[in-house]
């Protein structure tokens, strides 16, 4: 176990086999580059006073199994970089990640996206890649846009919260194993910068978006050749889907006419056959008498 004084600004305890446990000095603000890397703490002490993670700051610290971030403004390239078995990640409101700071936690199943949140990293780096364990992922109610906070990571599935106005591009970059998403007509806009398909660039075939008809999202699938599935019709469809499972569910079928559409419909033919039967007979009558 190790106390840092305040005043360090630099310097690493790499090598230091047996450290389990490190605690920082209150009235620390940044905690130091690479300060802690590969060394086999479990758990860590972050005083109130501490708004930035410098780079590398925690990485390959691969015992360390839980990180609370509340009160934290920066977290900077690579700070908690394979750490292997971190399992439990709180994030809070505001707060900005630098390139792969979350890369290789191959621990990690879940984390909850703050509301306001600032990726800062050339798009194509990403911010929790190689986490391959990363499958649940939800967004704080109230988040208004979606940043690309999870570019190049694994999730596979994602549901963007109702009160979601706004799709930024490059959002879901390089999400390879990125097989569903619901976006429903509350997203009023999906950004691109150059009017081609960049929110979901070098996605997986199989991705199929969740919408509603008429929806910014069903016109983006459509626009950009995009697996998508009406949400209104997949529980109809349901049943189907499971008693084939060849069929395909991930193309929106053709929209079949309404129930009341389809009774006006034979109606009318049934109209047109009578009529042509009742003239057929009085021309019939006719050429009797005559």
């Amino acid at each position: 176990e190790v106390f840092i004084p305040k005043t360090v600004i630099s310097g690493s305890f790499y090598g230091c086999s047996n450290l389990k446990k490190v605690e920082f000095e209150e009235g620390m603000t940044r905690i130091p580059n690479s300060i802690c890397y590969k060394v086999p703490i479990e758990s860590v002490n972050l005083p109130s006073t501490v708004d930035t993670i410098g780079d590398g700051a925690f990485s390959n610290c691969d015992k360390l199994k839980k990180i609370d971030l509340t009160g934290i403004k920066t977290v900077e390239a690579f700070a908690f970089k394979n750490c292997k078995e971190l399992n439990e990640l709180i994030l809070p409101e505001n707060i900005l990640i630098c390139s792969q700071a979350f890369d290789g936690c191959e621990s990690l199943t879940e984390i909850k996206i703050p509301k306001t949140i600032f990726p800062s990293a050339p798009i194509m780096e990403g911010y929790f890649t190689n986490c391959p364990n990363l499958k649940n992922v939800t967004f704080e109610d109230g988040t208004k846009k979606i940043s690309p906070i999870l570019s190049c990571s694994d999730v596979e599935e994602i549901v963007i919260p109702n009160s979601v106005n706004t799709i930024e591009s490059y959002s879901f970059y390089n999400t390879k194993k990125l097989k569903k998403i619901t976006i429903l007509k509350n997203v009023e806009i999906m950004e691109s910068d150059t009017g081609e398909e960049e929110i979901f660039q070098n996605h997986d075939p199989e991705l199929t978006i969740y919408c509603n008809r008429n929806s910014v999202a069903a016109e983006y699938a459509i626009k950009h050749n995009i697996k998508y599935v009406y949400v209104d019709e997949e529980e109809n469809s349901a049943k189907d889907d499971k008693d084939n499972s060849k069929s395909d569910p991930t193309i929106a079928p053709t929209p079949i006419p309404q129930t009341g559409q389809s009774i006006m419909v034979a109606l009318g033919i049934v109209s047109v056959i009578g009529l042509g039967v009742y003239t057929y007979r009085r021309l019939k009558n006719y050429r009797d008498v005559i």
